[in-house]
């Protein structure tokens, strides 16, 4: 039985028109995610995890998930290696999502997540992205422009995280271009070194924390009008709108006309895995449905705080999204500051 999607929220906190949204969402750096949870983690000894949970995941991947979860229609497309293929073909079929993957023979990687339940800190291990062979370009997108021709005039496509060594230097701006052609907004969520000669194609919207602001944009992004002169690089360079997110401080969303500050919901514990991937998820999933930026914002900022409620990426119900989102304070103003803070 195909699954089906959840009912979405009629009390939403104005966070976007109920009705059906479509991603299609963009990763060419699959992994398996693996979380481990500990007693009090000690390095330099044997530790003994006390629950272990393994995944499909990667950004791409985790924005799928939260995007079923916010029970919108949604395609992955990727790039997959062959030992990993049955366990993502599995996984995301069973959560109802649809998948075009280009195989490449590079082995896959793995990313490790531990969190120490006696001090509540997180400790990740990123394996790096390995390179891929040149045909895994033009395989990669074949699948993309397969997946736009099933596309409905609402679905918006999201492209997350860094793109492997072995794809042109202009792949990304091809993919966003082909996104375009069929009249589909696009939303980004990478600092790749290809993000910057890709702005004038002008992305619907770049998503990024403020370490990857600062990666971008060679400024010192510590607080809200730092973080503002950032975007506003990025919006001089091609992007049609910018939100970065600052953890506890909020997230600032700016375009041509407005400048929006949201407030993070407080949520207890705070574990960032995943967050900025939910974070792009809410937003992508407000616009397919309809939602104005205040209201796409306030979803996407909910998603966050509910996905930092947990450990295993994905692991969130709608309800808790939808009970936080009146929560989130959105202040219109090109001067405010903020003290907000989840401390």
């Amino acid at each position: 039985m195909a699954h089906q999607a959840p009912t979405a929220s009629t009390a939403d906190g104005g966070i976007a028109p109920e009705r059906p949204g479509s991603l299609i969402c963009v990763t060419a750096a699959a992994c398996v995610d693996r979380y481990l949870r500990v007693p009090g983690l000690r390095t330099g000894q044997i530790n003994r995890p006390t629950a272990v949970v393994a995944q499909a995941g990667g950004k791409g991947v985790n924005v799928a998930r939260f995007g079923r979860v916010l029970a919108t229609d949604v395609t992955v497309v990727g790039l997959l290696d062959d030992a990993s293929g049955a366990r993502f073909h599995r996984e995301l079929a069973e959560l109802g999502i649809r998948a075009r993957w280009a195989c490449t023979s590079t082995e896959g990687r793995e990313c490790l997540c531990i969190y120490d339940d006696g001090s509540g800190e997180l400790t990740e291990l990123y394996e790096p992205i390995p390179p891929v062979p040149p045909p895994s370009w033009p395989e990669l997108r074949r699948c993309l422009r397969e997946s736009l021709t099933e596309a409905t005039a609402d679905t918006v496509v999201t492209i997350s995280g860094r793109m492997p060594d072995g794809l042109p230097d202009e792949s990304l701006a091809e993919m966003i271009d082909a996104a375009h052609q069929a009249g589909l907004r696009v939303l980004v969520d990478s600092d790749d070194h290809r993000l910057l000669p890709a702005l004038p194609l002008r992305p619907h919207l770049v998503k990024i924390n403020a370490a990857e602001a600062a990666r971008l944009t060679g400024l010192d992004v510590r607080d809200v009008p730092t973080g503002r002169s950032a975007a506003e690089a990025l919006l001089d360079r091609g992007a049609r709108s910018v939100v970065i997110t600052m953890g506890s401080s909020g997230s600032l969303y700016i375009d041509g006309d407005r400048q929006l500050l949201a407030s993070a919901p407080r949520v207890r514990p705070t574990i960032p895995v995943g967050s900025g991937d939910a974070f792009l998820a809410g937003f992508a999933a407000g616009l397919s449905r309809g939602a104005t930026p205040e209201q796409a914002q306030r979803l996407a900022a909910a998603a966050a705080a509910a996905t930092a409620e947990t450990l295993v990426v994905g692991d969130v119900r709608a309800r808790r999204v939808h009970r936080l989102a009146p929560g989130v304070e959105i202040r219109e103003t090109p001067q405010a500051t903020t003290d907000w803070s989840t401390r």
